[in-house]
């Protein structure tokens, strides 16, 4: 499949209650209460604490060492410390070094179709997994738009990223970037290269989690200095 995700709102339940990261009007709602949008900003709800750092939304689990990082859109992180290795299921994987079980269904089978693979670890009742249904539509992407894709997105098999590439294979964020940009509304902002920046910043971030330094690397992209990362 080819379509693309777009993250409307993300809770994270807790027993002492939840936090909300709500796309479009960039907000963070704790228990209800907004946690307002300026730098070292900072809310607790029992053991985590939400707070933003350089135009990111962090959710830190500090007893679990658990790390959420949002950027207020369409990109949201999921870090998690060594000891929870092979702890883990569900849509990110099962953190046990193995890519060919990344596709693992709730019941333990293993898939190719993306969209069974999401349903399957959906969280809620049949009335709920009815509206998640994808649409059937036709997903082809079109010839323009692809070739704008792969002259963007091919920004990440050149300078300065080639320094990253024996660490963090490019390949998949290829393949994404060039995917998103061609699904990505029309009325997106900042526009389709705001929808191919969104990969590169993570292609980005990634290297740097790796000790890769990427010098000037926004200035080769269409990334511009406001779009975080």
């Amino acid at each position: 499949t080819t379509g693309v995700v777009e993250i409307q709102k993300v809770r994270i339940t807790l027993p002492s209650g939840d936090i909300v990261f709500q796309s479009g009007s960039n907000t963070v709602l704790i228990n209800g209460k907004k946690l307002q949008q300026f730098d070292g900003n900072m809310m607790t709800i029992g053991e985590v604490a939400v707070q933003w750092i350089g135009g990111y939304a962090h959710a830190i689990f500090e007893d679990t060492g658990i790390d959420i990082l949002w950027d207020g859109s369409s990109s949201i992180q999921v870090s998690v410390r060594n000891s929870l290795r092979k702890q883990l299921c569900g849509l990110c994987g099962f953190y046990n070094d193995k890519s060919s079980d990344d596709l693992r269904t709730r019941d333990g089978s293993t898939t190719n179709n993306i969209d069974n693979f999401a349903l399957s670890w959906l969280h809620g009742n049949g009335n709920t997994k009815s509206k998640c249904k994808p649409k059937d539509s036709d997903r082809t992407c079109r010839a323009r738009p692809l070739r704008l894709g792969m002259e963007t997105c091919d920004v990440l098999n050149q300078a300065p990223f080639k320094s990253c590439h024996s660490r963090i294979n490019p390949q998949p964020y290829v393949t994404n970037c060039v995917n998103d940009l061609c699904n990505c509304s029309r009325t997106n902002k900042p526009g389709r290269e705001g929808c191919a920046c969104n990969v590169i910043v993570n292609y980005a971030r990634a290297c740097a989690q790796a000790g890769i330094d990427l010098e000037n690397w926004r200035s080769q992209t269409p990334c511009s200095a406001d779009c975080s990362g």
